[in-house]
């Protein structure tokens, strides 16, 4: 059943930017497409009970969160 929420590719919104849109085919940088990615992601929080993604971004200097 895991595969189940995958039969059909997920659909993205008009509202992404597309400097995203653009990122969404190798979005892991290993050839893999957003839809293989999230279905990878679900599947392994099922198997595992839970699942992490890691994001690198630039070093910014003076930002404040």
């Amino acid at each position: 059943m895991s595969g189940r929420p995958f039969t059909v590719p997920l659909t993205l919104n008009d509202d992404i930017p597309a400097v995203i849109k653009g990122n969404l085919d190798g979005v892991d940088l290993e050839g893999r497409n957003f839809h293989t990615f999230a279905r990878d992601l679900f599947r392994a929080g099922l198997a595992y009970g839970h699942a992490m993604v890691l994001v690198d971004f630039p070093t910014t200097t003076g930002a404040r969160s």
